[in-house]
């Protein structure tokens, strides 16, 4: 037991990166990353690297940030925790989010995740969905809950939340095959 406590403590004294972070959770996904607070790891409930202001923007889009979190974390395997260069990231976590869709752009975002299936799944905790349309405010999906996965040729999204005072869910499986949808 003690052997184990220490396995999972010692990533503690690690120095994280942020450009690193930034690097590994962006890198090749045609999004930009940008960690603003501190970066720390924590052991309890498993073994994560902790985030504070995170920010996720795309090309697609020079008005708003496409995804502001004020707590992100980001979920490691049990495997290798004593050498960060093989630190694997099993998800992403995020608390207390905003993400902004600009209608004009949505046949665009799409895009993002056809090119790109390698994400890793993605958790988003009491948040707000924002649709505007140029620089207006179109409707809103709040205390929205989001889980996403994407891996080659599967899309699976589900979201629970409020729309106009009502609840909402939605789930959605994507496969593509042969190009079909």
């Amino acid at each position: 037991v003690f052997f184990m406590f220490l396995y999972i403590f010692i990533p503690t004294f690690f120095t994280y990166d942020k450009s690193d972070i930034q690097t590994l959770l962006c890198k090749d996904q045609g999004i930009k990353c940008k960690i603003r607070g501190k970066v720390n790891y924590s052991f309890y409930p498993t073994p994560r690297i902790k985030i504070k202001d995170f920010e996720v923007s795309s090309n697609l889009d020079k008005i708003k940030k496409l995804v502001v979190a004020e707590n992100a974390a980001i979920k490691i395997s049990f495997k290798n925790l004593l050498a960060k260069e093989k630190h694997k990231f099993e998800s992403l976590n995020l608390n207390n989010f905003i993400v902004n869709i600009n209608l004009e752009n949505l046949k665009k975002y799409k895009s993002l995740f056809e090119n790109n299936p390698n994400f890793i799944p993605v958790n988003f905790k009491e948040g707000q969905i924002i649709f505007y349309n140029k620089k207006e405010y179109v409707a809103a999906v709040s205390k929205a809950n989001i889980s996403l996965r994407l891996v080659k040729n599967n899309i699976e999204a589900e979201v629970k939340g409020k729309f106009l005072n009502d609840d909402i869910f939605i789930n959605l499986n994507n496969d593509i095959l042969k190009n079909n949808k």
